[in-house]
């Protein structure tokens, strides 16, 4: 498929500036201490805008008897979930228009909300409201002279199908643009979905738009350190998946960054010890915490193929920190989307390192994180993601930089001797700064050899965070 082939041609493109000669000390990934270097180095790539999609799903059910017909309103009536997977489903179709307006839209929408639900003469009509949050990058606001502010109150018409079931079966590849013959499937269709081409009969649902309300708070919070480390110990789950298709082989970016991470960690004091069935367990033992990681490799996930799915969710449950480096599979990977997948009562951190994930793996976390105390699942979860292409040169390099800060931060209750605060917007601040190739302000000479600047390179960020409540002792 073009869209898994661009991912793995752009990572074989930037190997000269993904690998560098030497293993870095662990003390090179972590944050700066604050001083000069602070002011204003920290700001990330991009803001997070809120915003509503008003649009109605016109269900074509003439197909069906007429006592069919009715127990097919009164199930989109009473299941409120069955009907937002359909909502979700139509929004997906705007992904692509909102792009070209620099808009980065959060695939998974909230606060559902139906006006109107009528069924006449075979046609089901649902008219309805969802939240939807949307990232801007400063770049792009830079190149149109404008600030996060001016966006406000904007609205962007778009096309969407409106009955959005089964696209691929009603009109093939009519309504598609940009994929490869034989690659479309029902998984992938809204990726690459085109209303403008004369060929497509997909009657569109009429205003759909997506109004843009509110400019969201900008936080920095420190990770919930206090809940890592309160049993003694912080287990890491680490997964790297492969660059390519068929069989799994040395020389896939993939494996080459499971290698090159396993040498890291392992010269840094990790030592191989006994407890996972597959892939391997490394431990290391600091001023009296326990750090462990899981590592799985592509052979690993090849090995337990037809129970992957089943292997992810052992992971999940039993760690508290998860990262995830492969494709995003256009966000069909859905080990994210069941509440029983996770631990109960567990404050944990996810990392999907692949292309969008943003859009595609961040609010499914929150949705099953839920409690009858924290309506909005931030208590339990603090979400990294990507807010465009992810690269296979980059992926050994952010994980090792986020699990290096986040074990330092956790380790030393936030804040180490020599200053530096392992707060999120420090962390992120270096995953960006490691991914764009720009040598940190007040890093100079032979230090800034592993930087070589990018035009395209990751965005990070994290979602959840601006309601975490731990501060180190003493601020």
């Amino acid at each position: 498929m073009w869209f898994r082939v661009f991912c793995i041609l752009m990572a074989f493109a930037l190997v000269g500036c993904g690998v560098g000669d030497d293993l870095p000390a662990e003390v090179d990934d972590l944050v700066p201490p604050d001083g000069k270097a602070d002011t204003g180095y920290y700001s990330s790539l991009a803001t997070e805008l809120q915003g509503r999609f008003y649009s109605v799903l016109e269900l074509d059910v003439r197909d069906l008897n007429e006592e069919a017909q009715k127990d097919l309103l009164g199930e989109y009536q009473a299941n409120t979930a069955e009907l937002g997977r359909l909502v979700d489903s139509q929004v997906k179709l705007a992904k692509h228009q909102l792009n070209r307006e620099k808009l980065h839209l959060n695939l998974t929408s909230d606060n559902l909300q139906v006006s109107e639900i009528t069924l006449e003469d075979g046609i089901l009509r649902i008219r309805y409201t969802v939240d939807a949050d949307t990232l801007v990058t400063y770049k792009e606001l830079k190149e149109a002279g404008l600030d996060a502010e001016a966006l406000v109150d904007r609205k962007y018409y778009v096309k969407v199908a409106a009955d959005p079931r089964d696209l691929l079966a009603r009109y093939g590849a009519d309504c598609a643009t940009g994929h490869n013959a034989g690659s479309l499937t029902d998984t992938n269709y809204f990726y690459y979905f085109d209303p403008d081409l004369p060929e497509c009969t997909a009657k569109l649902a009429p205003d759909a738009l997506f109004e843009i309300r509110s400019l969201l708070p900008p936080s920095d919070a420190y990770p919930e350190y206090d809940r890592l480390v309160e049993d003694g110990k912080v287990e890491i789950a680490v997964i790297f998946g492969a660059a390519e298709s068929g069989a799994v082989y040395g020389g896939d970016w993939g494996v080459m960054n499971w290698r090159t991470f396993e040498v890291n960690i392992r010269l840094r004091g990790f030592e191989k010890v006994e407890g996972l069935t597959v892939g391997q367990r490394y431990m290391r033992k600091r001023e009296g915490l326990v750090e462990i990681i899981s590592l799985v490799s592509p052979f690993d996930l090849e090995s337990v193929a037809p129970e992957g799915e089943a292997f992810f969710v052992e992971l999940l449950r039993t760690h508290e920190i998860l990262i995830y480096n492969g494709h995003s599979f256009y966000g069909s990977l859905n080990v994210l989307d069941t509440r029983e997948n996770y631990p109960e009562d567990t404050y944990q951190i996810l990392f999907m390192n692949s292309c969008w994930s943003y859009e595609y793996y961040t609010k499914q976390v929150f949705k099953n994180k839920v409690t009858e105390t924290d309506s909005s699942g931030w208590e339990l979860a603090d979400v990294v993601n990507n807010t465009t292409y992810a690269f296979f040169t980059q992926m050994e390099t952010s994980t090792r930089i986020l699990v290096t800060n986040l074990l330092a931060g956790a380790i030393s209750g936030g804040r180490d001797d020599e200053g530096r605060r392992f707060t999120w917007q420090r962390i992120i601040g270096v995953l960006n700064d490691d991914a764009r190739g720009v040598c940190p302000e007040g890093v100079v000479g032979a230090d800034c050899r592993r930087y070589f600047p990018k035009e395209k390179h990751e965005m990070y960020g994290v979602s959840g965070v601006r309601t975490n409540t731990f501060v180190p002792t003493g601020l």
